[in-house]
């Protein structure tokens, strides 16, 4: 509520020379830009979609610039509320985000259920165990998805070579980052780059 934008700020831009159509417009750039970010940030799509599509029908009969301000204000709040109870499920144990926290900070460096149980000094099979109940994932498979992340993120941004990230990210060899990569993102990481290389870097 005490961040909420408005929608007729002058640094918005003009999309139609009617003032209500023009805000209208806004509220549906809007609205889309939201529910990508809540998308990206955990929400179910199928919410999201539906949210978003709910607030469209409604801003294409609003004819009043209150009205589709009110409404713009009604979505931002809609939208954080169901984030704020997204985020509630996923709360973990403090030996759980301890150990995440490890990982996320340790990406250039071999990772094991034993390096990460010895950080925070409990036993390893106590933390596979937790780690496995609370977040449905495999600590191994954790890891490999955060160091493929990160790939991905050198890959778009960087000009870093296959084999300087396969070191970097502390892999055991550049043909097993390859591998790897292809086979749980779908392509070479060649492939990806080519695709990916500062696709959007601008608003990224």
């Amino acid at each position: 509520k005490k961040y909420t934008f408005t929608l007729d700020a002058e640094d918005k831009g003009t999309l139609s020379d009617d003032p209500v159509r023009n805000l209208r417009y806004h509220l549906i750039i809007a609205i889309a830009i939201i529910s990508r970010m809540c998308i990206e940030r955990g929400m179910d799509k199928e919410v999201a979609f539906s949210m978003s599509d709910i607030y469209i029908r409604k801003c294409d009969v609003c004819n009043t610039k209150e009205g589709i301000i009110k409404l713009h204000r009604d979505s931002i709040i809609d939208f954080a509320q169901r984030m704020k109870n997204e985020a509630k499920k996923g709360l973990y144990s403090r030996h759980v985000v301890e150990a995440c926290e490890f990982i996320n900070t340790h990406l250039n460096g071999k990772l094991s259920v034993n390096i990460i149980a010895a950080h925070i000094n409990i036993s390893p099979n106590y933390l596979s165990g937790i780690f496995k109940s609370e977040t449905g994932t495999a600590i191994s498979e954790y890891i490999r998805s955060a160091k493929l992340q990160e790939a991905e993120r050198m890959l778009r941004f960087t000009d870093y070579s296959e084999a300087d990230i396969s070191e970097y990210l502390a892999f055991a060899s550049c043909s097993h980052f390859i591998n790897t990569f292809r086979k749980h993102i779908g392509v070479t990481p060649g492939q990806y780059r080519k695709v990916n290389f500062r696709k959007n870097f601008k608003s990224e």
